[in-house]
């Protein structure tokens, strides 16, 4: 159940705050590049962490020579959580992080928007992190005003640098998905909310998804690639072993994604073959990087 809150305009002068930007690159392109251009102009630095293993010499140089962006190429696929973790210990003075997927952009005039919202809120010390509705996110599409939620996704979303840091940062065991959960999860643990403002919108896509509609029964299927669905498998089943309270959703959300790779999407063998190294892996408590889980 969301728990509305009503955002007011307060009658206290709005703290100023300064927000610093990282964007996840991996073979970054021309539109990553025109993604960054819609949020650049609102911070105050943005640290573009490249985990491409050899960077194209084009892109990467452009995305440098932006107005301040600190580049910094890792040459090696190091994860989401690690080049999180990287920016929250690289951030001097600015008060929260944009964490920003290299495929997701603001609309025109959205982040500033945002931004209002935020400062409004600065009285309030409780909340980790400031959320939107994104492209594809179903449980928001007919909310307005803002809601506390158990998760909600990083991209897009607005860090407390302070809180973070506080409650550990992003779990590296992870290496990429469930990242942001286990964060919020963690958050909500230590007393910290999770805000999401619906009516702020980003555009942000999920996988590749196809709708399905059977005997009146609608769903979707993302159609990951074969590692991704290793990474969901196995993050999954660590992530509800350290929260039971979500546990018996994510043992259901596994044997829908098994029925739906079964039955509803291509390169069956390969996705569940990873799928059950997942499963192993998570019982050998081996995480990380997929290949150094192998070693």
């Amino acid at each position: 159940m969301l728990k509305e809150i009503k955002m007011t305009r307060s009658t206290e002068k709005r703290q100023e705050i300064r927000i610093a930007g990282v964007v996840v690159l991996y073979h970054p392109d021309e539109e990553t590049y025109a993604n960054i251009r819609t949020y650049l102009p609102h911070l105050e630095v943005l640290y573009a962490l490249d985990n491409t293993e050899n960077p194209e010499p084009g892109i990467s140089h452009k995305i440098a020579d932006l107005p301040h962006v600190k580049y910094i190429p890792f040459h090696d696929n190091k994860g989401l959580s690690f080049a999180l973790n990287y920016a929250l210990n690289q951030v001097d003075g600015q008060t929260f992080l944009l964490t920003m997927d290299q495929d997701s952009a603001f609309p025109t005039h959205m982040l500033a928007r945002y931004i209002s919202s935020i400062r409004d809120m600065t009285n309030r010390d409780d909340i980790a992190m400031f959320a939107v509705n994104y492209t594809g996110l179903k449980e928001a599409e007919n909310l307005h005003g803002s809601h506390f939620v158990k998760a909600a996704i990083t991209s897009g979303s607005i860090v407390n640098v302070d809180i973070a840091r506080k409650i550990g940062g992003f779990d590296e065991n992870l290496f990429i998905d469930e990242v942001d959960d286990e964060f919020c999860y963690r958050a909500g643990e230590n007393g910290f909310k999770i805000l999401l403002m619906s009516d702020i919108k980003l555009i942000h896509h999920l996988g590749n998804p196809r709708q399905y509609n059977i005997l009146g029964y609608r769903f979707t299927v993302l159609n990951h690639s074969p590692i991704r669905k290793y990474y969901i498998v196995r993050n999954r089943l660590y992530v509800a072993q350290k929260y039971p309270f979500i546990r018996r959703y994510y043992e259901q959300a596994l044997i829908k994604m098994f029925v739906k790779v079964l039955f509803f999407e291509s390169d069956k063998l390969a996705k569940l073959k990873l799928m059950l190294e997942g499963i192993r892996d998570f019982h050998h408590h081996c995480f990380g990087k997929y290949m150094k889980a192998k070693e």
